[in-house]
């Protein structure tokens, strides 16, 4: 573009005048107000390129150009006397000059101008009209070319952040910056990552090109990340000025304020929510990020966050299929080793009888001996045959909570005696369509553990309780006992890993049951938690999506 300028005006000014005429192109810079680059009409070598840069440092004709980028004005200066005129002070070594602004609505690109060394009234208030005319058409161009530049970087860098959603947190971060990389500075720079129920946090920080690790930024220092998150705005401060300002302005309570020469920071978004910060900073240089700059950076911003978004539901999403295949795989082996144990079980349960017959078993110790064999072969039959039935049910059914219920806790009462149990059910309570066996395994081992807390007490107690939540379609159930509470170093892994236990009275616990009860649940769309624990007892809730309750599928 710039060659191009510098052609048609050596070809529109050879019949005026017979002598060398310079001209030059500057396009202004996005770091500071100094030209970036300069063109001859009469020679495209570098050569002639730095004569002619050294001739405008020597007579003075950058001060001119200057004057046109900054004021945004055309400037004609036709003899030396309007040079006098213009500026008394100013020592010039050029005999006549135009120069108009190249630009886009406001937005300044840069200057032509063009000059004669010597010779008087070359220019005149026709060349001025022509030239700024040709300035104009130069400045779509440019633009032209630099918007068309950003969409194609955008679309590459989209396609590069959407298609990598298998990457972990690190790897998009890291990715981000590489994308930014050839768009703009990045040896300062930092990406905050904010979510609501956690403190904020610096996934990636580099600092004078060099990534930091554990970073955070001093007390004073957060102000600009905090308001483009709560605002979900963008921020960009030229200079060193503009920030003071800003800080005076806005944040008039911050006392220790850190400041930068150039300051650059977009929110990143997803789904209509703010989850972090992309900010690039100069400590000393002004003019280091334009408008420009921001323009690239908010919608970059906009694709890092939903890179960052998808890239958590991926994670996610490969979670519940590695939970789901871990209960398929449960629910093969117990098929797989079901004939052997129950085997197994068959032939010890005939000898404890038998020892029964022979051995004195008025002796107590022997007696609690074959107790707890038996105690524990039961259980192990019993356990069997509940994972077998959850890996070999068939369809759904309707599902009526309050009926299986009932059925758990009479088999409860039977076994845990002593216990009171209290069924406190709403009466529209809804039926729905889901695999009985499931829920019932879920509330037969809330149940139980309820049970183990609280057996042997006086006053033991476990309450049901469920209601239907009309506004998002929700049962909610409670299982409440009165026990001593969970232990704090447990709480933690309750539901993430199996956690064997033995009750008091020695009653046998596999530890499998909140494990397997949130695996299900999440294949049903329901939820699990520890709502509260303390010495006086322990509350479990647990929601069941009426409608979406039935996708649980086959374990």
């Amino acid at each position: 573009v710039m060659a191009c300028v510098c052609r048609i005006l050596s070809l529109s000014t050879s019949s005026a005048t017979s002598s060398v005429m310079s001209a030059k192109v500057l396009l202004r810079s996005g770091s500071d107000n100094f030209p970036e680059a300069i063109s001859g009409a009469n020679d495209s070598s570098a050569s002639t390129h730095e004569a002619i840069r050294e001739h405008a440092d020597a007579s003075g004709v950058g001060t001119l150009l200057h004057w046109s980028l900054s004021e945004k004005k055309p400037l004609l200066l036709p003899n030396k006397r309007a040079f006098r005129t213009w500026n008394p002070a100013l020592t010039l070594n050029v005999g006549s000059w135009v120069c108009a602004p190249m630009m886009v609505g406001s937005k300044v690109l840069g200057a032509v101008a063009a000059y004669h060394p010597s010779e008087e009234w070359v220019y005149d208030d026709e060349d001025l009209s022509h030239l700024q005319a040709l300035a104009d058409y130069a400045a779509i161009a440019l633009e032209n070319k630099e918007v068309n530049a950003q969409l194609k970087s955008m679309v590459e860098v989209g396609r590069e952040l959407s298609s990598n959603i298998q990457l972990n947190e690190d790897e998009v971060l890291a990715l981000i910056r590489a994308q930014l990389r050839p768009l703009m500075r990045t040896d300062n720079m930092y990406i905050a990552l904010y979510d609501k129920t956690q403190p904020i946090r610096f996934g990636l920080v580099y600092e004078n090109g060099t990534r930091l690790n554990d970073w955070m930024p001093t007390a004073g220092g957060t102000s600009r990340m905090w308001w483009i998150i709560l605002n979900g705005q963008p921020l960009i401060h030229h200079t060193r000025e503009a920030g003071e300002k800003w800080y005076s302005e806005v944040e008039r309570h911050n006392a220790a304020p850190v400041i930068f020469s150039s300051y650059l920071g977009a929110p990143m978004t997803a789904c209509g929510e703010t989850i972090g910060v992309i900010a690039l900073y100069h400590p000393e240089q002004e003019y280091a990020f334009t408008d420009a700059d921001l323009d690239i950076l908010v919608p970059l911003a906009r694709y890092a966050g939903i890179a960052l978004y998808n890239a958590q539901l991926y994670r996610a999403a490969r979670s519940d299929v590695i939970a789901a295949q871990k209960v398929a795989t449960l629910g093969t082996a117990m098929g797989a080793i079901q004939h052997r144990v129950y085997n197994t079980l068959t032939f010890i349960a005939p000898l404890v009888a038998g020892l029964r017959r022979r051995i004195d078993v008025r002796d107590e110790t022997v007696r609690q001996i074959l107790d707890d064999i038996e105690q524990n072969v039961n259980f192990t039959s019993t356990l069997i045959s509940r994972l077998s039935g959850l890996s070999t049910e068939g369809g759904t059914t309707r599902i009526a909570l309050g009926a299986i219920f009932q059925k758990i806790v009479e088999m409860a009462s039977s076994r845990f005696r002593g216990v009171a149990f209290t069924l406190d059910l709403d009466s529209d309570l809804p039926a729905f369509i889901a695999f009985e066996a499931q829920l019932t395994e879920i509330f037969t081992n809330l149940v139980e553990n309820a049970c183990r807390a609280v057996y042997g007490r006086e006053d033991a107690r476990v309450i049901f309780s469920g209601n239907y939540d009309i506004t998002t379609d929700q049962i909610v159930v409670r299982v409440e006992d009165n026990g001593a509470g969970i232990d704090p170093k447990v709480r933690a892994n309750l539901f993430i890993k199996p956690m064997p236990s033995l009750s008091q009275d020695g009653i046998p616990s596999s530890g499998l049951g909140l494990w397997l009860s949130r695996l299900i649940l999440a294949k049903m769309g329901g939820t699990i938690a520890l709502e509260a624990t303390n010495a006086h007892g322990t509350i479990f809730i647990i929601t069941l999506p009426v409608q979406t309750v039935s996708s649980g599928g086959e374990l």
